[in-house]
């Protein structure tokens, strides 16, 4: 049995569905961005060198807790 209020979609109707749904919410998040936090090397302990090489050294550093 077929209901009449059911809706057939075809794929490049759900297609077009979902890119405006998706466009939608890129725009709110474009037009409303987040506040990024800054941090600073000071805001980290220092545990140990993991190594370096030519294009820099990596550190090994736990976030400290405020």
């Amino acid at each position: 049995m077929k209901q009449d209020s059911q809706q057939n979609f075809t794929p490049s109707s759900d297609y077009r569905l979902t890119l405006g749904r998706l466009k939608v919410d890129f725009e709110k998040r474009y037009h409303d961005p987040k506040q990024a936090s800054i941090a600073s090397p000071t805001d980290y302990e220092f545990l140990r060198t993991l190594g370096s090489g030519a294009f820099g050294t990596v550190f090994l550093r736990n976030q400290e807790m405020k």
